[in-house]
């Protein structure tokens, strides 16, 4: 990130884990590329290695359109989901107008967000991801389009009754006008709980 040419950068893609011990330095470095206006950030979940990390507030009012990818990962000794609330806490797009978000669910059907209620009937819920990335009512004031794709874990399973649960933050959205939900199973959407 310290090369000077970065700074005529217009499209950015990036992958890193959500305790990488160059999280904060990373996310400074983005915010000073002037000439930024898609930015792609893939987020893969902790190994439990690094110490948790409060990350100090950016703006990155260059950016007009941004793609984020998250997996879910609901293993007990996991921390993906602090981190992911740090990072997401941290982050202002005051300019922001395009806005994708794809959540993957993670190949697990023993824990406790995912409720088996028969031997074929499972419903599975992207509430609290979707509260790890909205944090701040100011955070993105301009967005008119967001396009939300929800994978669940148990889409492809054809003879099973799969049902997902997603609350979609509209209030933390004050300038929505196109809305796009795509899933690969059957979906309820629900009011945001920000218990």
């Amino acid at each position: 990130f310290g090369l000077p040419g970065l700074s005529n950068v217009t499209n950015l893609d990036l992958s890193m884990s959500v305790d990488d011990d160059q999280m904060s330095r990373t996310l400074k470095e983005i915010s000073r590329m002037n000439s930024l206006r898609d930015f792609t950030a893939k987020f893969s979940n902790s190994d439990g290695v690094n110490p948790f990390v409060v990350h100090e507030p950016l703006e990155l009012p260059q950016v007009q359109s941004l793609r984020i990818n998250t997996i879910l990962n609901f293993l007990i000794e996991d921390e993906s989901s602090g981190f992911k609330r740090s990072i997401f806490s941290s982050l202002f797009f005051p300019n922001l107008v395009h806005f994708r978000l794809d959540i993957e669910g993670p190949d697990y059907t023993y824990v406790d967000e995912v409720d088996w209620e028969e031997e074929h009937t499972c419903n599975f819920y992207f509430n609290k991801e979707i509260n790890r990335i909205f944090r701040h009512i100011d955070q993105f004031p301009k967005v008119e389009s967001l396009y939300l794709n929800i994978i669940s874990p148990f889409g492809d399973h054809h003879n099973s009754e799969v049902r997902t649960e997603l609350s979609v933050p509209l209030n933390m959205l004050p300038s929505l006008k196109d809305l796009t939900l795509q899933s690969n199973t059957r979906f309820d959407v629900v009011e945001p709980d920000r218990s």
